[in-house]
């Protein structure tokens, strides 16, 4: 019986040593149509959710990005850090696109966050869209091109 109760404490005290860890933030979802094609994507609008961004995530599927919202316009630096895949960064404002990056890949292992590069706005923007990498070829994005709300 005293091993029984030792085991059952010592897994609480492991579950809520894990919890105490990051905590994943809680992400609005939102429909949105880019050149034709539906994208189901996780809206940052807190600065805590723009920090996380997304960060250690273990994927993205083809239908899936991040929009990062923003009130007024600005130049904006974004990192790749703690991220585990590839991305297309597009740069918009009110949902125009005005430029992007393709392929930005993923720091290699135990990058140090002063090695990692920073991509910064070419102009102020008011929004920042991620998306797997190979999106903006594939859709054969342009500047110009309106990101929908549906």
């Amino acid at each position: 019986m005293k091993s029984t109760l030792r085991l059952s404490i010592a897994l609480w005290a492991m579950l809520i040593l894990a919890g105490c860890g990051q905590k994943s933030l809680i992400f609005e979802q939102q429909t949105y149509n880019l050149a034709g094609q539906d994208f189901v994507l996780d809206l940052a609008k807190t600065p805590k959710q723009s920090s996380q961004g997304l960060s250690n995530r273990v994927k993205l599927e083809s239908n899936q990005g991040m929009l990062f919202i923003y009130p007024e316009k600005q130049n904006l630096s974004f990192w790749m850090k703690e991220m585990n895949f590839d991305i297309d960064l597009v740069w918009l404002v009110d949902g125009k696109i005005m430029a992007y990056i393709e392929n930005m890949p993923k720091p290699a292992p135990n990058t140090a966050l002063k090695d990692l590069p920073l991509y910064t706005s070419p102009m102020p923007v008011n929004q920042v869209l991620e998306l797997p990498a190979g999106t903006v070829q594939r859709l054969k994005l342009e500047v110009g091109q309106q990101l929908l709300n549906k």
